[in-house]
């Protein structure tokens, strides 16, 4: 019975943290669109992405993202430390979302996520599976495949 108990509380927490997880990329959402960004249509990700590279940046960091038509996403992180690339399939889902699931240990898995633009920028908002290490990020697109990936 304490067995049971135990799990019950262990299960119980999962939840909750899952819970706040949600509300945390629901504000994040929110505080997307009071900035103006808009969030695409499964259609309109795909035109942005297909053919093109993401590229994201963070102080000592930049990662790019080529997302190839044929739903294959290769990408190169560039750190002080040095480069790492990875490979992963990429589709835009039912529910017009970015969806991914990497090869190595950049995603943990298949993860999708609502894709945000405004004007030339755009935004990953995290929704379910996968956060991956960047699961809200913010991001330009790059026309073709500049990196060589």
């Amino acid at each position: 019975m304490k067995a049971l108990a135990g799990t019950v509380a262990v299960a119980a927490i999962l939840v909750l943290a899952g819970c706040e997880t949600r509300g945390q990329e629901q504000d994040y959402e929110q505080m997307l669109r009071d900035r103006g960004f808009t969030q695409l249509s499964g259609p309109e990700i795909t035109a942005a992405l297909t053919g093109n590279t993401a590229r994201m940046e963070e102080p000592g960091w930049v990662w790019f993202g080529y997302y190839a038509a044929s739903g294959v996403v290769t990408g190169r992180s560039v750190t002080d430390g040095g480069i790492k690339e990875g490979r992963g399939r990429w589709e835009v889902n039912g529910e017009g979302l970015l969806c991914r699931d990497w090869e190595n240990d950049w995603g943990g898995g298949y993860g999708c996520r609502a894709i945000y633009r405004k004007d030339e920028m755009y935004a990953y908002a995290h929704r379910y599976g996968s956060a991956g290490a960047y699961p809200n990020h913010e991001f330009i697109i790059l026309p073709g495949n500049p990196e060589g990936l």
